[in-house]
């Protein structure tokens, strides 16, 4: 259904975490078998949750695709900092430049 980094949509509000429904964030993990999706939530400087969220109460607004053809470990360790030193706004600079498939396995 979604992959990690996809950008989403809340489409039920979620009050027990200050979040209302229209809410745009990342994926940053998946758990079990698509069952729940770990959404990084921010005001754009700062982390305001990390919420486990079913799928059901989420709409994709933007798929996360390859814009390149190779990327160098170093590179995905380099946007990786990025993202923890960042939060949201370290996964939409990754997003203009790389998109790493997720492997299912």
């Amino acid at each position: 259904m979604f992959n990690e980094l996809d950008t989403v949509r809340l489409i039920t509000p979620l009050p027990e975490e200050g979040l209302s429904a229209g809410a745009v964030s990342a994926i940053v993990a998946i758990w079990g078998d698509e069952e729940l999706y770990e959404i990084e939530f921010t005001d754009g400087a700062h982390t305001l949750a990390f919420v486990p969220v079913a799928p059901d109460k989420l709409a994709l607004v933007e798929k996360f695709t390859l814009s390149r053809e190779s990327i160098t470990a170093d590179e995905i360790i380099s946007q990786i900092q990025q993202i923890k030193d960042r939060g949201w706004r370290g996964v939409l600079s990754v997003r203009r430049d790389y998109s790493v498939p997720r492997h299912r396995g």
